[in-house]
């Protein structure tokens, strides 16, 4: 399995629940990039806990992410920095994800449901643009 593809499987299994963030909406990392590294900014502040009360949660930025993330062992590495650059806006999700919900991503699935159909449109892309 290539690096990109452990990269998107890392960051579906990341979090058990997710932030409720309102109007039916959830969050689970919110990826940043720091040279060949992306590394989540948003952490449950019990990394054990499945509280999905934003109060549980911590939004962090820049270095103190950073170190977050590799404290909990939560750093995705890339070979060059345009590879973790695009993936921590959000390439890993595949277009279907972003943002909309189409017959493909269903209201009524979970969010977890929908990043992992997410995650195999990109993993497919993804091996679209491997060389045979």
């Amino acid at each position: 399995m290539g690096n990109y593809r452990k990269n998107v499987k890392k960051v579906v299994e990341m979090r058990p629940t997710s932030m409720d963030i309102g109007d039916g909406d959830e969050a689970t990392v919110r990826l940043a990039s720091y040279g060949t590294h992306a590394a989540p900014t948003l952490f449950p502040k019990d990394p054990k806990s499945d509280s999905r009360d934003p109060e549980d949660w911590v939004q962090l930025e820049g270095m103190e992410a950073y170190r977050e993330a590799k404290d909990r062992g939560e750093l995705l590495e890339f070979k060059k920095e345009p590879q973790a650059r695009k993936f921590a806006e959000g390439d890993w999700k595949g277009s279907r994800f972003k943002g909309a919900r189409t017959r493909a991503q269903p209201k009524d699935l979970t969010l977890q449901e929908r990043r992992k159909r997410a995650a195999q449109v990109a993993i497919a892309k993804d091996e679209t643009k491997q060389p045979t």
